[in-house]
């Protein structure tokens, strides 16, 4: 946890010029592979559980200053972050698929 939005990922032309709000969502598997990109993004493996978690839409207003653009960026950041522990709250409640063997 605590990876930040980089200033590129919601620019004018990410957010400004769509017309949609911004949904953000999380996605956490119990078994996966991590990618080396800034979101650290996870390929579930084979037979995991997996969590996904959609937020509330953040409207973007189309004639958004660069300062309502950073505020947007940061509500999105944190709105992820708050995600990712719900997501992994789940996964910590959830029950394993296949019970281990007694030998």
């Amino acid at each position: 946890m605590g990876r930040a939005v980089p200033p590129g990922r919601c620019s004018r032309v990410s957010y400004g010029t769509t017309g949609f709000p911004v949904v953000p969502f999380h996605l956490e598997a119990s078994k996966y592979w991590a990618l080396g990109s800034w979101d650290r993004t996870q390929i579930p493996k084979p037979f995991s559980t997996v969590a996904l978690v959609v937020g509330a839409p953040i409207e973007v207003p189309a004639d958004a200053t660069d300062a309502t653009i950073e505020a947007k960026r940061f509500q999105v950041e944190e709105a992820l972050l708050a995600l990712e522990r719900r997501t992994a709250a789940l996964l910590a409640q959830a029950p394993p698929l296949i019970p281990d063997s007694q030998s």
